[in-house]
């Protein structure tokens, strides 16, 4: 469809980090984090979005929208740029909402990320986990993580996924991606990643622990002498700690908190926020589980992560705040920039 090409086409132009379209409503684009709409182009009809939906769509994806679902896909643009969409039906009809993903995974130095993220890849087993707001750039690091270790080591990566976003290629590695609903074993994220384990991995990645089976088998997999690396939608580490540990029943907290003590490695907090001269910069958080948050889990003792992560600088931990007043000092982002994400932290 002419129209959708023209949409897409211009949104990679500008360099869009999503699209959102919709019945009814003219496309709507957002940039360095901001809204606006596309005045060049007219409201959506419902043929028009019904088109462009089967562009995105499989028959199958397609025949679950009908029946009411919404729908999450990855979506490849004529070679030039890949996307995950959720497709969606609100008051007016079907809408979709196109998050940008670079047609190359970024490394951990093209994203300026610190070296000690390499240095939490570089373990040989245990549990990472990258948490963060929606579109806070989670999956983007994640990926870069599994990149480096792709060109840094010789193991067998399998990642799961909802949808798969970048598409990976063996590099020293030998790279496995599902995709959640589309693979046989891939119906869950649970059965997934039990099929994963009986197929010889070293790393998984698992794309989000959304409940208590996946949480608790990803614990084990990292128990069991692997390196799993997934996302969570929290604000911070402590509670991104604290997210795993509720998730479990009340008589289970303390066997869970010595389950984590024990084979949690790293957690990394991340925001984007605007560069100075466009673009946006990721600002982290992130806590290394050393002897001392070992014994706070453990003790139950969460509260007092943040003190020790604010006094282990010299390990490579440090907090959001801290974090952000240096991209501050560094003239990468700007007072005004930084000022709601400083006041986020007021309360941690």
């Amino acid at each position: 469809m002419q129209l959708f090409n023209q949409i897409i086409d211009y949104g990679l132009k500008i360099k869009t980090s999503d699209i959102h379209l919709g019945v009814g409503c003219q496309p709507v684009i957002r940039r360095d984090g901001k809204i606006s709409f596309i005045s060049d182009f007219p409201a959506l009809t419902e043929e028009q979005m019904s088109e462009i939906i089967k562009q995105m769509a499989n028959d199958k994806q397609y025949a679950k929208l009908q029946d009411g679902f919404e729908v999450d896909l990855g979506f490849s643009y004529q070679d030039k740029a890949r996307f995950r969409v959720n497709i969606y039906k609100e008051t007016r009809g079907f809408n979709a909402a196109l998050r940008y993903l670079s047609d190359t995974v970024p490394s951990l130095d093209d994203l300026g990320l610190p070296k000690t993220l390499k240095d939490l890849v570089g373990r040989p087993y245990g549990l990472i986990l990258v948490t963060g707001p929606t579109g806070s750039g989670k999956t983007t690091t994640l990926a870069a993580m599994i990149d480096h270790i792709n060109q840094t080591t010789n193991q067998h990566i399998i990642t799961i996924e909802d949808p798969i976003e970048y598409l990976h290629q063996n590099k020293q590695c030998l790279i496995k991606q599902r995709e959640i609903g589309e693979d046989e074993d891939s119906k869950s994220f649970p059965n997934a990643l039990r099929a994963a384990l009986r197929e010889d991995p070293d790393v998984i990645l698992v794309g989000e622990m959304r409940d208590f089976d996946t949480i608790a088998l990803a614990i084990t997999a990292a128990e069991t002498g692997h390196l799993v690396l997934s996302s969570l939608h929290t604000n911070n580490t402590y509670q991104a700690l604290n997210r795993i540990i509720d998730a479990f029943p009340v008589e289970h907290h303390v066997q869970i908190r010595s389950q984590l003590q024990q084979n949690l490695v790293g957690v990394v907090a991340q925001r984007l926020i605007p560069k100075r001269g466009g673009g946006r910069v990721a600002a982290l958080e992130i806590l290394i589980n050393n002897n001392t948050i070992k014994a706070q889990i453990k003790d139950n003792k969460l509260q007092a992560i943040a003190d020790t992560i604010r006094s282990s600088r010299n390990e490579g931990m440090i907090l959001l705040e801290d974090y952000i007043k240096k991209l501050i000092s560094d003239e990468i982002i700007t007072m005004e920039a930084a000022q709601r994400f400083l006041a986020s932290q007021a309360a941690y």
